[in-house]
């Protein structure tokens, strides 16, 4: 799957600290001086996060060095000039350095590379064809440990994550954080939790989501959601199927809102349901509460519902697919694609500026 390297890395065992190091997927990336190169050693880039960040731990594999970066700064034939650059102190007093806003150059000991736009190293898409052709890889994330700093929001062991996603719901993301997370803030937590899954503090952010689901305040509900949408594997995740039955016997709203620069996106509860399922996981919940939203005539079913019934319980899809077409008309299409073994779809569903 796309860029799941990053939630993927080298293990001493199982449990809080036992994961050594994680990777950028596609193999890290260049940036220009318009994105951020955290500091943070243990800082890695996940797409489930959105926003693109730079890789701080690029390494060549031709050379063994690590690779430094320096934005501002333009070097005519700067690959022939890969070794100078790496060792000097000070880019700006290398003869030739020109000033330039848009660029970023990088150098190991015998590459180099300048950049304007951002560009993956190891694009899992092959008909990407800005990928630069560099010996050069991600080389590994330690976890670190708190206190640490994400955007400028400090993360301690005092950190009350219900009262930060509440804030961040509402729209006051950190203030260093990238535009597009200004624009839709859950997606932040997104990126917060791929800075803490391997710490202890990302099942406290997890399990914090988990409780935000019931709050009765519907963006904090709904920006929680995305982050189980994102991340289907996250501790907490069980609460979903929770507040699922909840909204059903209640007759209430089974969506919920996060927001969306001016408007919003709109998530349900099962359609976040089947992405456990989608992913790999045979969830006997997840999957009944699906067969059982199908079995009831639901017809606003999305088309990654019947594909994640397809895919674990085909059985009972292909026995029911005739009712199924006759009773979703606005979504025979769903049904079709699922007993093909196709759907899925995107997250949320936009929205209109408070109407939706």
């Amino acid at each position: 799957m796309r860029g799941e390297a990053s939630l993927a890395g080298d293990r001493t065992g199982e449990g809080p600290g036992a994961l050594t190091r994680r990777f950028c997927g596609e193999g890290g990336w260049l940036v220009g001086p318009g994105l951020p190169v955290p500091e943070d050693p243990g800082d890695c880039w996940h797409f489930k996060a959105g926003a693109v960040i730079g890789c701080g731990r690029l390494r060549c594999h031709a050379c063994g060095q690590d690779v430094r970066e320096r934005s501002g700064l333009y070097f005519p034939s700067a690959a022939a000039r890969a070794a100078e650059l790496h060792a000097a102190g000070d880019w700006g007093a290398v003869p030739g350095a020109m000033a330039a806003e848009g660029v970023r150059t990088y150098a190991c000991a015998c590459s180099a590379e300048t950049v304007s736009i951002p560009a993956c190293l190891s694009p899992d898409d092959e008909e990407v064809r800005n990928a630069p052709d560099l010996p050069w890889r991600c080389a590994g994330h330690p976890p670190g440990q708190l206190p640490l700093c994400v955007d400028g929001e400090p993360i301690d062991a005092g950190t009350d994550f219900p009262a930060l996603i509440r804030r961040v719901a509402g729209g006051s993301p950190p203030p260093c954080c990238q535009g597009p997370h200004r624009e839709f803030p859950a997606e932040w937590l997104c990126r917060l939790y791929v800075r803490l899954e391997p710490l202890p503090s990302g099942r406290d952010l997890a399990e914090a989501a988990s409780s935000c689901l019931s709050d009765e305040d519907e963006l904090t509900a709904g920006a929680a959601l995305v982050l189980f949408d994102r991340f289907p594997r996250a501790p907490g995740h069980g609460a979903v199927a929770a507040a699922l039955r909840r909204a059903e016997a209640e007759g209430a709203p089974t969506t919920r809102r996060a927001r969306y620069g001016d408007g919003f996106f709109v998530f349900d509860f099962l359609e976040v349901l089947s992405r456990r399922i989608e992913e790999g996981d045979a969830d006997p919940e997840a999957l009944d509460l699906c067969r059982s939203a199908l079995g009831r005539r639901r017809t606003a079913v999305a088309p990654r519902v019947f594909a994640a019934v397809a895919r674990h319980d085909p059985g009972w899809l292909a026995a029911n697919a005739g009712d199924l077409a006759r009773l979703c008309l606005d979504n025979q299409d769903g049904v079709l694609k699922a007993l093909a073994g196709t759907g899925g779809g995107p997250g949320g569903r936009p929205g209109g500026g408070g109407g939706q």
